[in-house]
């Protein structure tokens, strides 16, 4: 009997995440094909596609899955920015690649930051107040899979924050990290009792793998580390550089929310390998000053 690779289209292939979780899947049991609008010359995928998903397309290719992680998202909102850019993207895009493309199963990747702040801990069914450009088109692109994608072939994954090796100076912990080794500030603007949750890029491809291979629909919560407060992983941060840099808070407390991943763990028997130590520990060898 012939063992046949699963085909897999991943979106957003030129980023962070799309890019780690190509280098992390297996090999022997994945093919993997890459969709952004200006694809990388390397040979981490077997094939690109050079797609703006703004735009509408067809692929006439069959794929096993589609993994949908293109998404644009920007840290800091500047006075007068629109909608309109995270909808073009993040709803619109959405559509156009559930549209667009021909799969056994999408998994669409949307965020944690939908669930409204009670105080207390959000499992899936937990009440959803999307706060903010892009947790806002993130619930509607939601909506569209609802319309678009049936069912047994939809899987939505609300991710808390991705951490790994690559990523960008604009997210939270390669700033931290960075002004803690040069001696600067580590301003907290945000309220300073503020939820942080990670999962590790790795483990979020384990993540991938599972629903892929156990045909899993349905909405999921994922999860990797422990809850700490901002200010808390603020202070490890400094604690782990062994950095006298000043810690500026806002003095601002909020309702906060803990995210739940019990129903992912309990269905695949996922568990992640990366604890929060350990990815404080990987971004502090990173970090250049």
């Amino acid at each position: 009997m012939n063992f046949r690779k699963k085909k897999i289209l991943v979106t957003g292939a030129s980023g962070f995440v799309a890019r780690n979780i190509a280098a992390s899947m297996n090999p022997e049991e994945f093919r993997l094909y890459g969709l952004s609008r200006h694809p990388r010359k390397d040979e981490i995928w077997e094939h690109s596609y050079p797609i703006d998903i703004t735009k509408p397309f067809s692929l006439q290719e069959h794929f096993d899955a589609v993994i949908h992680l293109a998404a644009f998202n920007r840290t800091h909102i500047g006075a007068g920015e629109s909608y309109q850019q995270y909808y073009d993207v993040n709803v619109k895009g959405t559509e156009h690649v559930a549209a667009g493309c021909s799969y056994d199963k999408f998994i669409f990747m949307s965020t944690a930051s939908l669930y409204r702040k009670t105080g207390g801990v959000a499992d899936e069914t937990a009440e959803i107040e999307a706060k903010g450009y892009y947790a806002r088109s993130k619930e509607e692109a939601e909506q569209i899979c609802g319309q678009i994608i049936p069912e047994e072939k939809r899987v939505i994954l609300r991710s808390v924050n991705v951490a790994g090796p690559g990523q960008g100076r604009v997210a939270l912990l390669p700033v931290l990290f960075h002004n803690a080794r040069k001696g600067e500030a580590l301003n907290i603007f945000v309220p300073e009792n503020r939820i942080m949750q990670f999962v590790h890029v790795t483990d979020l491809a384990r993540i991938l793998e599972r629903i892929i291979q156990m045909d899993r629909s349905g909405i999921y919560n994922a999860t990797g580390t422990e809850a700490i407060e901002i200010r808390q992983l603020a202070e490890k941060v400094l604690e782990l550089c062994r950095s006298s840099s000043k810690l500026l808070t806002s003095g601002e407390f909020e309702k906060t929310v803990t995210i739940c991943g019990e129903k992912l763990r309990g269905e695949t028997g996922w568990e992640p390998k990366m604890p929060l130590e350990s990815i404080l520990e990987e971004q502090m060898k990173e970090t250049d000053i």
